[in-house]
């Protein structure tokens, strides 16, 4: 790596990081600012309220929401502008119950017996669903002998995807309560991470003025308990491939993790501080929840470091610079296939000048290769001659064996990390998410349905191979023969977009090393 390309590395990071230690600790909207604003300033939405068997159905605005007929909890949640699949069959589920498999949201109380002096859960009577006159809110009344809790949901029109709570308590006695609201998830899958195209982290997520950003796995659900306070202005949410769930609460309390040994649920929630009310006494508390795309600038505008839910992994700074160029060339060509193919002609343009020192490194090696192996029958009984004389023979070959080394080998370490940031991007980027690229091509974040990327990702790889300079290691020689036929059945499940990228960029080294091997061959 030369001086320059060094240099400009070394920037790009220290001004990339920079920039996100800003944005990240210098926010200045808070949770509670918002939560006031969309009070305020938000419009009044239909809400169309079905009666189902044990199930009370509204619509409203992008949500299909399912509340239990007994309980008065959320259990389904349908995103009514995302289907499953490109036919638009079936809208995709943020939260969910499905026999054993499910992903709910809950709001319940906890009484303080203040005979016992023991805290139990509440049961309710009856619970209660109506619409208000004016016709834009849902109401949820959850009646119990001690205490009414009643939950009015409203569309936030100021932001998309979510949905404003005030949640009013009225004790009919004394009473010390405590509410507390949490995400229950008995989907396995998704816990252990083996759901087919789950993304790379699998767990909840928690923010609050003096945590900032903390990410839990669910896998570490079971080994340890999480507990944070929080006075206010904090979120926690749970996540799944493009999608997300959370809850934006403005009162004190904690947040935490539990494992639940009854159908092994990780439940990730919030506990207010206790609430005392005399006979007749109110208290209001408000909430807003977020079930959505995972659209970076959108979450970025939504409440501090809620941009984050998108993890990108180890490499996300490059994902940040891929998925900006990406989105840069798009907005041209409309087509992320398009831009995938002209970013990836972009980042080897940029590398253009190692990988040319690279092939010309490797072919000079190559035609050395006899003259090491004369001086290795020469002096193969004695190694310091050997070293002597081919030092020597470097020095008259103008060649450094360390920085040769190190120049053969840089291409392919940068373009690791760049491999597994396309990968990323492709897996939690929302836009990508059934985008088509041409012809069989319906989805790049879907591995090929025909194997056709595949099948050139490993026929470009071999013609690649037999333009590069033959290894004299017979060993290293069988294995680069058998290296395209890996490739392509590597390739075989991974998104297309993913194959995409390496097609393009084998294709780029085949016309590379074509042109280098024409340029010696005139010289």
């Amino acid at each position: 790596m030369n001086k320059e390309t060094l240099n400009f590395m070394i920037i790009f990071f220290i001004t990339f990081f920079s920039m996100q230690f800003i944005q990240f600790y210098f926010a200045k909207e808070t949770v509670q600012e918002i939560i006031e604003a969309s009070f305020i300033e938000a419009e009044k939405p239909p809400v169309e309220l079905i009666e189902q068997n044990f199930l009370k159905t509204i619509n409203l605005g992008p949500f299909t929401l399912d509340f239990d007929e007994i309980s008065g909890n959320l259990i389904n949640l349908h995103l009514n502008d995302f289907f499953t699949t490109q036919e638009k069959k079936q809208e995709i589920a943020t939260l969910f119950k499905n026999g054993f498999q499910q992903q709910t949201l809950s709001n319940d109380i906890l009484l303080l017996n203040n005979k016992s002096h023991q805290i139990d859960k509440i049961t309710y009577d009856r619970v209660e669903f109506s619409v208000t006159k004016d016709n834009d809110s849902l109401i949820v009344k959850r009646i119990n002998p001690f205490v009414t809790m009643i939950e009015t949901y409203k569309l936030d029109a100021n932001r998309n995807y979510s949905l404003l709570k005030n949640i009013e308590l009225e004790a009919k006695e004394l009473s010390t309560l405590y509410l507390y609201s949490e995400f229950k998830n008995t989907n396995q899958a998704v816990i252990e991470g083996t759901e087919e195209g789950s993304r790379m982290f699998q767990g909840a997520s928690f923010h609050t003025e003096s945590l900032k950003y903390k990410k839990i796995p669910f896998k570490q659900f079971a080994k340890s308990a999480f507990s944070q306070q929080v006075e206010r202005n904090g979120w926690f949410a749970v996540s799944q491939r493009y999608f997300t769930s959370a809850l934006f609460v403005d009162y004190p309390g904690k947040f935490y993790t539990k494992f639940s040994s009854i159908n092994e649920s990780c439940i990730t929630g919030h506990l207010s501080k206790e609430i005392v009310l005399k006979a007749g006494e109110q208290a209001s508390l408000k909430q807003r929840f977020y079930s959505g795309p995972e659209q970076k600038e959108a979450l970025k505008a939504f409440a501090p470091a809620f941009e984050l839910v998108i993890d990108y992994g180890f490499f996300w700074p490059i994902c940040g610079a891929i998925l900006s160029v990406l989105t840069l060339i798009h907005q041209f060509f409309q087509n992320w296939g398009v831009a995938i193919i002209l970013a990836t002609i972009g980042i080897r343009l940029a590398l253009i000048g190692l990988t040319k020192k690279q092939m010309k490194t490797m072919k000079k090696m190559q035609l050395l290769q006899p003259k090491i192996e004369m001086l290795k029958k020469i002096h193969h009984q004695d190694q310091i001659a050997l070293s002597q004389e081919m030092m020597a023979l470097y020095k008259t070959e103008g060649m450094n064996p360390l920085t040769s080394f190190f120049s053969a080998i840089m291409t392919p370490i940068i373009q690791i990390p760049i491999f597994f940031a396309f990968y990323s991007v492709l897996m939690e980027t929302v836009d990508l998410r059934q985008a088509p690229f041409l012809g069989w091509i319906v989805d790049l974040s879907l591995k090929d349905p025909y194997y056709v990327l595949p099948i050139l990702v490993g026929l470009s790889a071999y013609i690649q191979q037999r333009l590069s300079p033959k290894p004299q290691d017979e060993t290293m020689a069988m294995m680069m023969n058998i290296m395209p036929l890996f490739l392509g059945v590597f390739c075989i499940n991974l998104p297309a977009g993913l194959g995409l990228y390496w097609m393009t960029n084998n294709v780029f080294s085949v016309i590379q090393a074509w042109s280098t091997n024409r340029g010696q061959v005139t010289q």
